[in-house]
């Protein structure tokens, strides 16, 4: 044997052994294996052997220069080489076993340069042939150390091994094959592998098939080899390979050993469990190649098929009280990955019970589970997510060189392989013959005219009756409602009686006895029937049908017969069960491929199987012959290189693969088990995240949630806890997908924390609550919770929240809010305690600073719904819970802050919004006071780094500044005052002066606040002297934040007309206006509108001298919206009494206090900028003449005096218009006081009267109830009191100042009011009638009004006719008119 390996390893070519020579130097070796009787020489031939095959092999090189290999040329006449018989004599290989013809004469050739391929081919035909001859039968027994089995194990083992290292030979093209291959398209050079298939895989067929464990275990793995190397090849071969042998052998359960399917599990594990064998490829291209293809039937739905069968073997129920399976004993020793030692030491011999019990279908159903759940885990679902994985990393440049992995491969794009998908369902399944029923008996007008229009397609002359339902039922399944089946059934006796005019009388008959039969049928063939309709029943039931007359009896009796003795039934419908086993079991299957008849039987499942296997390749073959060398190419083989395939393949078998690796859950404990299953989870949850597949994910995921048993912790074990742990890990992998089901993994993760205090309750009795000990003690609880205690578990909790930052933006936000959700029910169900449970709420502020940095989008969706629950937690009853929040809301600031922030963003102000919320409801004033400090320590810290957070700070302050606590206004006021003092410049560029000027005002009016809201009007001086050193400083004080209108009184609602005017005057207004003094006097004017009177005393004097001393600056636009939205609105009280008054008393102390000092600052500030203010002339006359004609006599005698003092010093300046202004408000003045009331119709007036009042304008009226006429006895006296502040206002200064038609204007006026007062005094019947009604107790009279107009009247046209008069030449012939009104 040494001579013969060292002979065949020389490859000089002059003395290297070739065809006939080096078969017979193996053939050699092989027999000594076979016959030697010493375990050595066994050994050594053994390893011999498998040397020689290698070296065979081994001088193919991996690039052949097949283009110098000449065309051989076929010679018929040649006999057969007798190298064949040389490797297969000595009745090694059965003469009768009908092989493929060798191709003598090819092999013949001398000419042939390539030797290597011709002997390489030769080796591998010939140990094919050895492998596929057939155990003589023994006795019940299995001798594995018989020389056929040796033989055959051996042969098998060569084959693998030759798959294993030289798989690249067979990708070898030489044109040696012509011959021999046929089927091939023109021009297409064949490959090694095409001349070896047949015998490959008749090989496999016959071996794959054998109940024998180790001859079926290394087919198996031949096949794996095959199924990895050359499926774009074989793509045909593996089909039916699949189809026929492994697919059956795992949907067998009573017909096929159970060792043999617990071993094709376990083998199709290794095939694509295995990392290099990369199955998840695999189970990719076998999905589109196969399932995919629509020229393929259901039956080649390779992989949905072995997916569905392995998930209904998980979910099966095992009903059997049989004992545990005991396995056999090992037939051989064997180390993993070598060929092992095929000696008649190492193999063993078969008892008849073992051998039974290998043939035996039945066995440990768990255990076969427990290998079926492997394979589903390991060699599924694993590596199709890994595949997925690897996939998505490949750069394009790695799939650009990937694509020409292999010659003939084309890359299959998702979309499409979708589309073929979809296809091939809807000729499948979608158009299967119940749909087609269905569709069709719909009662709708459109489904019942295609019925009719299919109907009509069906040719039914010279039929039978019962012949022609047939062929009319094979057409589509006749659904099982009535009404359906009437509308068919209608429709054929139509179509039947047209094609048979002359059956029936009409198409009724037709119509009732086709009713009647399928009655019959289903009476005839329905177990469920036990009563049966008999012949005689059957004719008594269609008597009289042919109208009114009765069907020959010979004609029933043959349609009863015809019926009871053969079903109706569809051609394609599925057989019965003990059917289906057996045609699943192929009984039926073509005797071909061998030359004598072999017998199959049920007791024989693996022979029926090879043989059916055999047929349907032999067919496969037979049509490839046919072909010749036609133009038809190779069958494509899509190859999987994108990872969007598996979204399709996992949506087709999700739920078959939910199902089954749930069940064995529930009843197994087994770690091993539970640890699969678990893992098996967790690609799922892979590859349904990886796709967004959203009903899928939860799905499963929340079968998970449910396996934690979380929400009943007293029934946990640990096969429970292990699915808390990988649902942790899942969490922490895939959380973008969780969506809503974060909040059971949050729920999950807070309830282990529980766990873990009780049990550290337990350890410390100081700690320990009552009834603790029996809650954990002697339970499972009791290890679970040192478990969660572990090291191991808190770095798996801690890594969700760490990871945290991984997670997309929409997933951060279901993470934050179920963790806010958890909190608050933490914090809830805790409240009775002294120390509440504020985990979620710690694992609330670490996941804040973690994603701190996250967009800022992500991080405000963030924050909306973390502020929200501090603001709910800060407002909680409890004050730790309080303390506790305010303090990590504090550190979170802090962190907070060290960001940047750049102008007019306001993510600041959102962060610090909760310390405003807080204090705005919750009652704790301790809680506030914590508050502010923080709020203080930030300043203090990060005040260079506020910017719009001081928003947020000035109304928390404004919310303390009104506060009943003088400790919380004082620290709020302090804090203010140090913002004012350091800040100044910050705040101003924040935009919110408006803000601090806000807080400054309500300090003015907390009522309780002691000594705060005097010191709080002297800090308005302040903010005047700070602004005007910044607008010094900066030049025009432009802010980087746009200034809002609404910010100069944040809480008291303005009107429309000041906010538009205000905006329209942005635009033009100098921005240090806008910016600094309207906020300032807006303030001030809420602090005399609402304060105590020595504060709006101060308050009124500041806001003045504002305007004195800014008022320079101001434009027209500044100075109509201060008027509107400061000044004026201080009178508006005069127009409506008691509006914000409690009582009349303190009405009296605004109006003779307050008022009355703003209205004389009004008419100072009016006098000081009387040429920018001119405009408000009208709007201040009317104020004045509110106060004049108003009942407080003070207030009255004040609006005199200041109307006299706004003329004497302004009337240099009036002009004709604010002359004509003035005249027209002193009009108003005597018009509005007019007692026109006093004259009435009363008992015996003349016509005298009635024309003194007609001179006069005054129409008499009904006189006026007493009540009525009492309040108006006032306007007698203001009519008194207007001539009088007529004669004070117009002194001589003013009148020679005035213009003459102004004062001819007003003259006019007095002389109204003399002529007036003047037919009043001379009606003595008038008056006496007033006193007669008890108006009043004696005779009025208009005496001093009728003296003062008269009297001012003459003086004023006495100072007129005056020569000195500055007008005097241009009035002095009106003042004549006037002064002599009877002069001709």
């Amino acid at each position: 044997m040494q001579a013969l390996q060292a002979a065949l390893s020389n490859h000089d070519p002059q003395f290297s052994l070739h065809g006939a020579v080096l078969l017979k130097a193996i053939r050699t070796t092989y027999n000594i294996f076979l016959l030697s009787k010493t375990t050595h020489v066994q050994n050594v031939a053994q390893g011999t052997v498998i040397q020689m095959v290698q070296n065979v092999f081994g001088r193919i090189p991996k690039d052949p220069l097949e283009e110098k290999t000449p065309e051989p040329k076929f010679n018929p006449n040649i006999p057969d080489l007798e190298d064949e018989e040389d490797m297969t004599s000595g009745g090694i290989v059965d003469p009768k076993l009908k092989l493929p013809p060798p191709p003598s004469a090819l092999l013949n050739q001398e000419e042939f340069a390539n030797r290597e391929i011709k002997d390489a081919f030769k080796v591998f035909r010939t140990i094919c042939i050895l492998s596929m001859k057939p155990i003589p039968p023994t006795e019940g027994t299995v001798d594995l150390r018989s020389q056929p089995m040796r033989s055959k194990l051996l042969a098998l083992y060569l084959i693998s091994s030759v798959l294993e290292s030289h798989m690249y030979v067979f990708l070898v093209k030489s044109k040696i094959f012509h011959q021999l291959v046929e089927g091939l398209s023109t021009g297409e050079t064949p490959l090694f592998v095409d001349a070896v298939k047949e015998f490959l895989i008749l090989s496999l067929s016959r071996n794959a098939t054998s109940p024998i464990l180790p001859v079926f275990e290394v087919s198996m793995e031949i096949f794996g080899k095959v199924l990895i190397g050359l499926r774009v090849q074989l793509k045909k071969e593996i089909s039916v390979f699949f189809t026929e042998i492994v697919i059956p052998v795992l949907e067998a359960k009573r017909s096929i050993p159970w060792h043999q399917r617990h071993l094709m599990l376990f083998c199709l594990l290794k095939i694509f469990g295995k990392p290099e064998n990369d199955g998840g490829k695999l189970l990719v291209e076998l999905y589109i190649n196969y399932d995919c293809d629509v020229d393929a039937g259901a039956k080649e739905n390779i992989y949905e098929r072995i997916s569905n069968t392995v998930s209904r073997l998980l979910s099966e129920v095992d009903h059997s009280n049989q004992t545990q399976f005991t396995p056999i004993p090992s037939f051989m020793t064997q180390t993993p990955n070598e060929v092992p030692a095929l000696t008649t030491s190492n193999l063993v011999a078969l008892t008849r019970e073992q051998v039974k019990d290998l043939h035996s279908p039945n066995g440990d159903l768990q255990e076969l589970k427990k290998m079926g759940l492997d394979f589903m885990v390991l060699g599924v679902l694993h590596p199709l997510a890994m595949w997925c994985d690897s996939v998505r990393k490949n750069d394009k440049q790695e799939e650009e060189k990937q694509q020409q992995e292999l010659e003939q491969e084309e890359i299959a794009d998702p979309q499409a392989i979708g589309n073929m998908k979809q296809r091939k369902q809807n000729i499948t399944e979608g158009l299967n013959k119940n749909n087609i029923g269905e569709y069709l008996g719909e009662g709708e007008e459109e489904n019942i005219q295609i019925m009719h229009c299919f109907v009509d397609l069906m040719d039914f002359t010279g039929l039978k009756f019962v012949e022609a339902l047939r062929q009319f039922l094979q057409s589509f399944r006749l659904p099982g409602e009535a009404q359906k089946i009437d509308r068919f059934m209608l429709k054929f006796a139509e179509r039947f009686l047209a094609g048979n005019p002359t059956s029936f009388s009409s198409a009724d008959t037709a119509y009732v006895l086709a009713y009647s039969v399928i009655m019959l049928n289903t009476d005839q063939h329905n177990p469920q029937v036990k009563k049966k309709m008999t012949k005689q029943e059957f004719m008594r039931n269609n008597r009289g049908i042919d109208e009114g007359k009765d069907l020959p009896e010979e004609f029933l009796t043959a349609v009863f017969d015809e019926i009871a003795q053969n079903e109706i039934i569809m051609k394609d419908e599925p057989k019965k069960p003990q059917e289906k086993e057996q045609s699943l079991l192929g009984i039926a299957a073509p005797e071909i491929l061998f030359a004598r008849k072999r017998e199959p039987t049920v007791e024989n499942p693996n022979e029926t199987m090879a043989l059916k296997t055999e047929a349907v390749f032999n067919n496969l073959m037979r049509s490839k012959t046919a072909v010749k060398r036609s133009d038809q190419p190779r069958p494509k083989f899509f190859a999987a290189k994108r990872h969007e395939h598996v979204k399709q393949m996992f949506e087709i078998v999700w739920m078959p693969i939910l199902t089954g690796i749930s069940a064995p859950f529930q009843e197994s404990d087994d770690p091993d088990t539970i640890s699969s299953i678990l893992r098996g989870f967790k690609a799922c949850v892979h590859i349904t995240s990886m796709f967004d597949m959203e009903l899928e994910l939860k799905a499963f995921l929340s079968t998970i949630i449910n396996f934690t048993l979380i929400s009943n912790m007293n029934h946990m074990k640990n096969k429970n806890l292990e699915a808390i742990k990988t649902l942790l890990e899942i969490s922490a992998v895939e959380g973008n997908a969780f969506g809503e089901l974060w909040k059971d993994v949050v729920s999950c993760i807070s309830k282990l924390e529980k766990l873990q205090i009780q049990d550290v309750q337990e350890e410390k009795p100081q700690l320990r609550r009552e009834g603790s000990r029996q809650l954990l003690k002697g339970t499972f609880l009791e290890e679970a919770a040192q478990q969660v205690a572990s090291q191991s578990m808190t770095m798996l909790i801690d890594r969700i929240f760490t990871v945290s930052i991984k997670l997309n933006g929409q997933a951060i936000v279901h993470f934050v809010k179920a963790l806010c959700e958890a909190s608050w029910d933490e914090i809830t169900n805790s409240a009775n305690k002294e120390q509440p449970r504020m985990y979620c709420l710690q694992r609330l502020v670490e996941i804040s600073y973690y994603n701190m940095n996250r967009i800022r989008v992500e991080w405000s969706n963030m924050w909306n719904i973390l502020g929200a629950h501090f603001n709910q937690v800060g407002c909680y009853p409890n004050t730790t819970v309080g303390f506790f929040c305010i303090d990590k809301l504090r550190q979170l600031s802090i962190k907070f802050l060290e960001l940047e922030e750049l102008s007019n963003f306001k993510f600041q102000k959102d962060f610090l919004r909760p310390f405003e919320e807080i204090i705005r409801n919750n009652l704790d004033p301790k809680i506030k006071d914590m508050c502010l400090v923080c709020l203080q320590q930030l300043i203090q810290a990060k005040g260079q780094s506020i910017k719009s957070g001081w928003k947020t700070i000035f109304g928390s302050i404004m919310r303390s500044s009104r506060e009943p606590h003088e400790s919380l206004v004082q620290l709020s006021f302090d804090m203010t005052r140090d913002i004012l003092k350091q800040h100044f410049g910050a705040v101003v560029l924040s935009g919110t002066l408006p803000d601090l000027i806000s807080c400054l005002a309500d300090f003015c009016k907390n009522k309780k606040a002691g000594k705060i809201p005097s010191q709080a009007i002297d800090l308005f001086t302040l903010v005047a002297q700070k602004s005007q050193q910044y607008i010094e400083a900066t030049g025009t004080g432009v802010p980087s934040t746009p200034i809002k209108t609404d910010n100069f009184f944040p809480e008291r609602p303005r009107s429309d007309s000041i906010g538009n005017s205000l905006r329209k005057s942005l635009a033009s207004e100098d921005d240090s206006v806008l910016r600094f003094w309207m906020p300032i006097l807006f303030g001030l004017h809420d602090v005399i509108m609402t304060s105590e009177l020595d504060i709006r005393t101060k308050a009124i004097q500041q806001l003045f001298d504002t305007f004195k001393a800014q008022g320079q600056n101001f434009k027209r636009e500044a100075w109509e919206l201060l008027a509107k939205g400061v000044l004026f609105p201080i009178f508006e009280d005069l127009r409506l009494p008691m509006a914000k008054f409690q009582s009349k008393e303190e009405m009296a102390v605004w109006l003779s206090t307050t008022l009355i000092q703003a209205l004389g600052q009004f008419v100072d500030l009016f006098t000081f900028y009387s040429q920018d203010l001119q405009f408000l002339l009208p709007q201040l006359l009317d104020v004045l003449s509110v106060c004049i004609l108003h009942e407080n006599e003070t207030l009255s005698r004040i609006g005199s005096s200041c109307l006299h003092r706004l003329v004497e010093k302004n009337a240099g300046s009036f002009e004709d218009t604010q002359w004509e202004q003035l005249t027209t408000q002193l009009r108003s003045l005597t018009e509005q006081t007019t007692p026109s009331f006093l004259f009435f119709e009363y008992e015996g007036m003349d016509e005298k009267f009635l024309q003194q009042t007609k001179h006069i304008g005054v129409v008499p009226g009904q006189p006026l109830d007493k009540k009525e006429f009492q309040k108006q006895l006032v306007k007698c006296a203001q009519q008194a009191m207007v001539l009088q502040t007529l004669q004070d206002v117009l002194d001589p200064q003013v009148l020679g100042k005035m213009p003459p038609k102004h004062l001819f204007f007003v003259m006019d006026d007095i002389l109204k009011s003399y002529r007036f007062a003047n037919v009043f005094n001379d009606c003595l019947g008038l008056r006496q009638a007033v006193n007669k009604m008890g108006y009043m107790n004696q005779v009025p009279n208009l005496l001093k009004i009728e003296t003062g107009a008269a009297q001012f009247y003459l003086q004023c046209l006495l100072l007129l006719f005056d020569e000195q008069h500055p007008s005097y030449a241009l009035v002095q012939e009106e003042t004549q008119k006037r002064l002599y009104p009877y002069d001709d």
